[in-house]
């Protein structure tokens, strides 16, 4: 049985086949090194329209023996919280077709870090933000043994993949549009939070700082709460913002957002804290 994972910005996805499909309990073993992405894969770039631009991907084989490493590129989609997931659907702002890689795979000595290349050519005509997902996938797996019960070892093949998505600002054009819709106070493991709904209209990716204050009806500020989100043109996605220790009651909730951009966007909500 193959079980396929895939996580985002320098997380390792395992596909591990398995003798078995039901473990109680198991220890894994390593016996040769995986090759490993060495900083961030995504990354935002900014290039003016009909210009390539050079990116290099660093990998490094912490084994003995030589591995070869494939980098593709794939469209990319977002979910409600945010999170990219790799995806069969092109979206209108994918920039997957301007990404190029190293046609063959790349041979990475064992023991050695190395730069692999990428380049990024962007349309003349393009505008705003695109973004498409790479992948880095060493080539050959990894042995380990898994021990059940402290009775059976387990041979398994384990693959390591990394993804992470390039953001694309094509420089001095585009726009963002930020529209905050729906506010709810709900429960989470951590407490009490304000779940709120945010769209992007506008046809830019950038991170923004998200700052929401809680004002009591005499003017105090009772709670405030400041974070980083990238919110996508074309996407929406539910802001979680934590309301800590903040006594029960009714408060005027302002949320601002602010990318830099000569357009700061804000909104003011009345919340009840049970």
């Amino acid at each position: 049985m193959i079980i396929k994972t895939r996580t985002l910005s320098m997380l390792v996805s395992l596909l591990i086949l398995l003798a078995v499909s039901t473990l109680s309990t198991a220890n894994a073993q390593a016996h040769s090194g995986l090759v490993q992405v060495v900083g961030a894969l995504t990354r935002d770039v900014r290039a003016k329209p009909g210009e390539t631009v050079a990116q290099t991907i660093t990998v490094q084989n912490t084994g003995s023996e030589p591995a070869y490493v494939d980098i593709y590129f794939q469209d990319m989609a977002f979910g409600q919280d945010g999170r990219a997931r790799l995806s069969d659907e092109t979206h209108p702002r994918s920039g997957t077709s301007w990404m190029t890689g190293p046609e063959e795979p790349i041979l990475v000595p064992g023991g050695q870090t190395i730069a692999i290349p990428f380049q990024i050519s962007v349309p003349g005509d393009a505008s705003g933000s695109y973004w498409a997902g790479v992948i880095v996938r060493p080539e050959g797996v990894v042995g380990q043994s898994w021990n059940i019960n402290d009775r059976t070892n387990v041979p398994v093949r384990v693959i390591a993949q990394y993804a992470g998505v390039v953001f694309v600002d094509v420089d001095g054009s585009g726009q963002n549009s930020i529209v905050f819709e729906a506010a709810t106070v709900a429960e989470s493991d951590s407490g009490p939070v304000v779940e709120l709904q945010v769209r992007n209209e506008g046809d830019r990716a950038d991170l923004f700082t998200v700052r929401a204050q809680f004002m009591s009806d005499a003017g105090e500020l009772v709670h405030e709460e400041a974070f980083r989100a990238r919110l996508v043109g074309g996407h929406e996605r539910t802001l979680v913002i934590p309301l800590g220790d903040t006594p029960p009651g009714e408060y005027t909730m302002i949320v601002t957002a602010d990318a830099d951009q000569p357009q700061l966007f804000a909104r003011q909500y009345r919340v009840r804290i049970p």
